[in-house]
């Protein structure tokens, strides 16, 4: 039994972004169009539409092209997406007006910028705001320690962007990125340690927290893992990755952490996208992983209805769907 794609990410919207998802709370599901890459890559396009009209951050990732397999590459590519700025910009604005400051309509948040819409003399509010900042981001036990001390330097590099402060937000965005030749640069941030697969996962958790933080709704993710059942290797190299067996079970088990940690998170929501074959190879299809089958698979359902609340749905094919809906009535 298959639902139209349509129908379902209307479900999706109304029942889970505009909803759980806007009011704490954080869901995985998995989705597998009957059409393969076409309806993979079109789901995901319509994801991000309606993401982007709810006010949520997005972010979408291929297999083809990231080792989902490694929890901290994954996290890499998501952070890759996001703008830091932004989210900074909206966090300060949002801490500054609940004390009550008048903040420039237009712009950035630098300290002399408020102080001067203030009539605050500029040294004064710079003691201010590392109280605030202290308080608001330093003492959110939400966020990962290492990830605090990282927005607390972006934070301040938006404050003030000449010297010190400034000269380390792109660093910590490169170290958010997975992209920091040597970690000896955000010594000065007292960070000492790259994002690893044992950190990578408190990271993500904490990236969603920070979208709301920053005055989004949360984070919306897509995953297409098409590529991890495909077993074969075109004859010639086409620059994208292709994975064993071994990797196949690893991704499952990523996917079977992130479920069970949905407890743990909020303001996330993750849609993976698989292809047909992930419900029907016998060596790397979803049967391979018990942990991971017994919490998406319905064990009981209607013979007859679809439920679009299930962990994982079948969609029909866009083709199939146009061409039902031209037949004549009969």
């Amino acid at each position: 039994m298959e639902l139209q794609a349509a129908d379902w990410l209307a479900v999706i919207r109304r029942d889970y972004l505009e909803q759980y998802v806007r009011a704490g709370g954080a869901a995985v599901k998995f989705a597998v169009p009957a059409d393969g890459r076409p309806g993979r890559d079109a789901l995901a396009g319509e994801l991000r539409a309606v993401a982007a009209a709810g006010g949520f951050a997005f972010a979408a990732i291929d297999s083809r092209w990231a080792r989902l397999h490694l929890i901290d590459q994954l996290f890499f590519h998501v952070a890759r997406q996001i703008d830091w700025d932004a989210l900074t910009d909206g966090f300060l604005r949002r801490l500054f007006g609940t004390h009550g400051y008048e903040l420039p309509e237009e712009g950035g948040v630098e300290v002399v910028q408020i102080a001067a819409r203030n009539g605050l003399d500029p040294a004064e509010l710079d003691y201010t705001v590392e109280r605030l900042l202290s308080d608001a981001l330093l003492r959110n036990y939400a966020l990962s320690y290492e990830f605090r001390l990282a927005m607390k330097r972006l934070c301040e590099a938006r404050l003030r962007p000449e010297g010190a402060a400034g000269s380390l937000a792109e660093p910590v965005r490169q170290w958010l990125g997975g992209e920091l030749r040597t970690i000896a640069a955000l010594k000065q941030a007292r960070i000492y340690r790259k994002i690893a697969r044992h950190t990578a996962r408190h990271m993500l958790a904490s990236l969603a927290q920070w979208t709301r933080l920053g005055g989004l709704a949360g984070l919306v993710l897509a995953l297409d893992i098409g590529r991890y059942t495909e077993g074969a290797r075109p004859p010639e190299p086409d620059g994208s990755f292709y994975y064993s067996n071994s990797a196949t079970l690893d991704l499952y088990e990523v996917l079977r952490q992130c479920i069970d940690g949905t407890d743990e998170m909020g303001y996330c929501f993750m849609l993976v996208l698989a292809a047909p074959t992930f419900l029907t190879d016998e060596r790397r299809g979803l049967n391979r992983y018990d942990a991971l089958r017994l919490r998406i698979s319905d064990e009981v359902h209607d013979r007859t209805r679809v439920n679009p609340f299930a962990s994982l749905v079948r969609l029909a094919g866009r083709d199939d769907a146009r061409s039902r809906s031209a037949e004549p009535d009969e």
